[in-house]
């Protein structure tokens, strides 16, 4: 998740450097996050020239579908905020 998350903030910034702002990780981070993805899909998602990226075409492409899986994650809109987790106590009996 974390390396759509990288891409995604990378791609929306077309900056490495901004995306590492954003998620509160290093340049390098979100470097290895974009390069663990597109040699997990065997593809190029980023054009690299000097200090500047580029969304290849498969790039712009798999943005969209990416943008769309974040989207359907998220809660819908007034459902109000999430139940906070059960704690349990010694012996697996539920707290209070």
């Amino acid at each position: 998740m974390m390396s759509l998350r990288a891409f995604e903030a990378a791609a929306r910034h077309l900056s490495f450097t901004r995306a590492a702002i954003e998620l509160n990780l290093t340049q390098t981070a979100i470097s290895h996050q974009i390069k663990n993805l597109e040699d997990l899909l065997q593809v190029k998602l980023f054009v690299r020239n000097a200090n500047m990226i580029a969304l290849t075409e498969v790039g712009e492409v798999y943005l969209r579908s990416v943008r769309a899986a974040i989207i359907d994650l998220l809660p819908p809109v007034g459902s109000g905020p999430a139940e906070p987790p059960a704690r349990f106590c010694r012996r697996s009996r539920l707290c209070k």
